[in-house]
């Protein structure tokens, strides 16, 4: 009597038989060597550069294309003022300003703290850090670390480091780190980085803020709005039954972007939370202060939570992002290397060049 087949041997002939007909094996798999599918491996699928009035304008998108969750996609591009680099994804570390001695405007800084540290502490994933001085502040603005989640729990009042000349050039800053280094950048409660603690610096300070993206808002509207299944999504995986309706006094209108993701619905051209796309980051804004300061606090956590969650790479996901403002010259080649690095610690790089379109 014969023997049984191996189940290697099976496996070749079962693939040899299919192959032979003219067919596709996908996820194809050995009970001795695990999947043959790559753990770690994406696919650049889509790049440009394009010379415009207002500087160089990099567009890519990259498939993960392994079995492996990735977090954090990197680009780093030659230009003609040196090398620039941006990241895109999240981490899942959570940096919640609350500064010692500066108060909340529209919200009551500790309460929101404790709303936000109340969800986070909840997924084991939430690595959480409290930002309590301004030179701690000063530090993470300066060195600001790849695909982190920044949320100001002092309402319309950001807390600036005296290190700093001027709010705009803060601001800036701000906005750079979420362009650039993939931050998901969260604000709540009123007219969003209307303050200070040094001054008032009105609602240009969000326009400020967008203007890295060509972008603007009004936040002075006041409607009412109802959850959007990605907003009951967000708060029911913390058990939070979302307020329905939810009304706002500084819900906002934007301009020249489009909201990536909304946890209310919109109503009358307006939001009262909302993620918009930065660059690699994304920009939060949650209109809370008709909740409590520990529920606006709650709330702001779950959504950035979720949002954190799927600036991630999935398998088989493309992402895309924009960056704008590069150094470059039209005709001319410049490399670009992209690296994925993935949840289990792993990475992989491609180097490519790519010419500048006029």
């Amino acid at each position: 009597m014969r023997g049984a087949l191996s189940p290697l041997l099976a496996t070749v002939i079962l693939a040899a038989i299919v192959a032979s007909a003219g067919l596709i094996i996908f996820g194809l798999t050995s009970g001795m060597f695990g999947s043959l599918a790559p753990k770690h491996s994406f696919e650049v699928v889509d790049v440009d550069l394009i010379r415009a009035s207002t500087g160089g304008m990099l567009s890519v998108a990259v498939k993960n294309t392994g079995s492996a969750t990735a977090l954090l996609v990197k680009v780093s591009v030659a230009t003609d003022s040196g090398t620039a680099e941006f990241a895109s994804g999240s981490t899942k570390h959570f940096y919640l300003v609350y500064v010692d001695g500066i108060s909340g405007q529209w919200v009551d800084p500790s309460a929101f703290y404790q709303g936000a540290v109340n969800v986070l502490s909840s997924a084991s994933n939430a690595a959480v850090t409290r930002v309590s001085t301004l030179s701690d502040l000063d530090v993470l603005v300066r060195s600001p670390p790849e695909g982190a989640v920044v949320i100001n729990c002092h309402g319309e009042r950001i807390p600036m480091p005296t290190t700093w000349p001027n709010w705009w050039s803060y601001y800036d800053a701000l906005s750079g780190a979420t362009a650039e280094k993939g931050w998901i950048f969260v604000t709540a409660n009123g007219y969003p980085l209307y303050y200070t603690q040094r001054e008032t610096v009105g609602a240009s300070g969000l326009d400020r803020f967008l203007s890295r993206i060509g972008a603007s808002a009004d936040a002075w509207g006041s409607t009412s709005h109802s959850p959007t299944a990605e907003g009951a999504e967000a708060l029911s995986g913390f058990g939070i039954t979302p307020a329905d309706p939810l009304s706002g006094a500084r819900t906002v209108a934007w301009s020249g972007v489009t909201p990536s993701f909304a946890f209310y619905s919109q109503n009358g051209g307006r939001h009262l939370a909302a993620a918009v796309p930065m660059g690699g980051g994304y920009y939060l804004n949650i209109e809370a202060s008709r909740l409590s300061a520990y529920d606006g606090g709650r709330y702001a956590a779950a959504f950035a939570y979720w949002l954190a969650d799927r600036a991630q790479l999935k398998p088989g996901q493309v992402r895309g992002f924009t960056l704008t403002g590069l150094q470059v010259t039209a005709g001319q080649k410049y490399a670009l290397t992209v690296t994925v690095y993935w949840q289990d610690g792993g990475s992989a790089s491609k180097t490519l060049t790519v010419a500048c379109r006029p």
